[in-house]
């Protein structure tokens, strides 16, 4: 019985912890409403996109850059004699990258 009576003691004191925490917590445009309304004036407008998130731009296919679109400056620029050079440029590139 008395494990049943503090089961229910916490169950009620969590339940009136989370609903006054969920008081506290109003968003700033709740509490600009409830605000004016408790000094008799209206509430003022908020934009209707002040929270809306700006669509994401799009992108065509073509706009994209994959590998082949550098084979042909890569083919140019890097060569037998000089590959070696290149990749150790690669490698320091990278390695700055990552610090």
């Amino acid at each position: 019985m008395k494990l049943i009576t503090m089961t229910m003691i916490a169950a009620l004191t969590s339940t009136m912890a989370c609903s006054k925490k969920a008081e506290e917590e109003t968003p700033p445009e709740e509490a600009a409403k409830t605000a004016a309304a408790a000094e008799g004036q209206a509430a003022p407008q908020l934009a209707a996109d002040s929270t809306a998130k700006a669509p994401a731009p799009e992108i065509a296919d073509e706009d994209i850059p994959v590998a082949a679109d550098f084979e042909e400056a890569a083919d140019a620029e890097i060569t037998d004699a000089n590959y070696k050079s290149q990749l150790a440029d690669l490698k320091k590139e990278i390695d700055s990258d990552s610090d």
